[in-house]
């Protein structure tokens, strides 16, 4: 991932498109030379392909057909239509995946900054309904024992709860500043909660969050106690209190001035151990995606939420795609 990375912050320091090498002869396509899927398909360039997008050639077109209907739907604008679809899907997951500025993007492909963020920005709203869909779901007790991936120390659990925070540039409004500056981290970030399976593929997630709130009350806000009347969720020492409103597996908590009895230690090691999953699986997502790795500059709400359910359902789609955490 480093050398993917570093082929692509290169190009960043190039004032010129990242141009394919071979040129068209004909001077009609002004977009011939860019970075294009046609031209990428062409050459069978499947190195470069993961470079952009961490999917080589015939994973993108699985990737395609199944949000094709997302490009489908009427009323797109005229002006979209110059670049195909599949190129702009490709577009789309650069941006996931680097997180370039506009004018960067733009300029890799042969557009302005602003249609590139027009085009992005349309294209994210469309495909994440499908994506979140197909990838993120609920994997009951029953189904996970049959894969043979259920909790083996804690057969009552059904998923693992954790927060994940990015920071964020710091709002205007002083009133915005306090609601996303979080204490622990000492900068402004967004929260996303994610509620996992034992194999790491994230079930749920709540996301767009102010730093500020602490992640029990994330749990109570995002309604997903009502999941864990019959089953258990696994959680860190940031949940006690849980217990209280649901059922749960969480470490003891040292008492003041003493220590644990073995029996707890061992407890406490044997959640974490299983709970490391989890880490793994927001770990994968930041290295591959750097829109969620990098400080947030765009809009904190809705199109955070609909980049980070698209990059959790990619992650997962990555996941069942042969490539386990």
């Amino acid at each position: 991932m480093q050398e993917i990375d570093e082929f692509y912050s290169q190009n960043e320091q190039n004032n010129q498109p990242d141009l394919i090498q071979e040129q068209s002869d004909s001077d009609d396509d002004q977009f011939e030379g860019y970075i294009s899927y046609e031209n990428l398909d062409e050459y069978s360039d499947d190195n470069r392909m993961k470079i952009l997008t961490n999917f080589d050639l015939t994973e993108l077109q699985q990737l395609f057909y199944l949000v094709a209907e997302a490009f489908q739907v009427q009323g797109r604008g005229a002006r979209r239509t110059i670049l195909s679809d599949e190129t702009t899907l490709l577009m789309t997951l650069v941006w996931l995946k680097h997180y370039p500025s506009w004018n960067r993007l733009g300029s890799d492909f042969g557009i302005s900054q602003t249609w590139a963020r027009d085009l992005v920005t349309d294209t994210l709203q469309r495909i994440e309904p499908i994506l979140v869909q197909d990838q993120i779901r609920w994997i009951g007790k029953a189904e996970q024992e049959a894969q043979g991936s259920s909790f083996a120390e804690f057969p009552n659990v059904l998923g693992i709860v954790d927060v994940t925070c990015q920071r964020c540039q710091r709002p205007k409004d002083r009133f915005e500043q306090k609601k996303y500056f979080s204490g622990k981290h000492k900068c402004h970030v967004i929260k996303s909660q994610t509620i996992n399976s034992c194999s790491g593929l994230c079930m749920s997630f709540f996301t767009g969050v102010e730093g500020s709130i602490h992640d029990l009350r994330i749990f109570e806000i995002s309604g997903e106690s009502a999941m864990f009347q019959s089953y258990s969720i696994m959680a860190d020492k940031g949940y006690i209190g849980i217990q209280h409103s649901t059922q749960a597996e969480i470490p003891f908590k040292k008492p003041r001035g003493g220590n644990l009895d073995l029996e707890s230690e061992f407890y406490n090691a044997t959640i974490a151990r299983t709970r490391i999953v989890i880490e793994h699986y927001y770990a994968r997502m930041k290295n591959f995606w750097g829109s969620m790795n990098q400080v947030w500059r765009g809009e904190r709400v809705n199109l955070y939420s609909t980049t980070f359910g698209i990059c959790a359902a990619l992650t997962n789609y990555h996941i069942r795609n042969g490539n386990p955490l």
